[in-house]
């Protein structure tokens, strides 16, 4: 949808590259963000999207919506586990910056490999641990 582009989703890559940004300076780098570009010295990384962390949430949704649980469970756990991305993300952006600017020859192992399948593990776990929480919490009802 060409309006959610231009208003919702530019406007959250942007905020991921501010945040972004700001880690970067942070840890001593001269970030610099127009828009969702972080300019690090000579080297620009552009947040697009794909580099939102809405697919492994849209996942952990899935998997959270399809589990049989009180929807208020199934709330809290998209909640904790959306935040949990979301701040994952931006270790991930954070992560990949330093590496561009340091040791571009790993960028795309980094960028196209190693993250894209840490993420879909970690929402797999936290989707598991979810589970086992769920689990142990109605045994323990069970028994009182």
């Amino acid at each position: 949808m060409p309006w959610m582009d231009r208003v919702i989703l530019s406007n959250y890559l942007s905020v991921n590259a501010r945040a972004t940004a700001a880690l970067m300076r942070g840890l001593g780098e001269p970030a610099v963000v127009t828009h969702a570009s972080i300019l690090i010295g000579q080297v620009k990384i552009v947040v697009r999207r794909g580099c939102d962390a809405l697919e492994p949430t849209a996942l952990l949704a899935a998997a959270l919506w399809s589990f049989p649980a009180p929807w208020r469970r199934r709330l809290v756990g998209f909640c904790v586990g959306a935040a949990l991305l979301a701040v994952l993300n931006l270790i991930r952006l954070a992560s990949l910056c330093w590496v561009r600017v340091h040791w571009p020859q790993s960028f795309h192992t980094l960028h196209l490999e190693v993250w894209p399948i840490l993420f879909v593990l970690v929402t797999v776990a936290y989707w598991l641990r979810w589970v086992r929480f769920l689990d142990s919490s109605a045994s323990q009802n069970a028994i009182n």
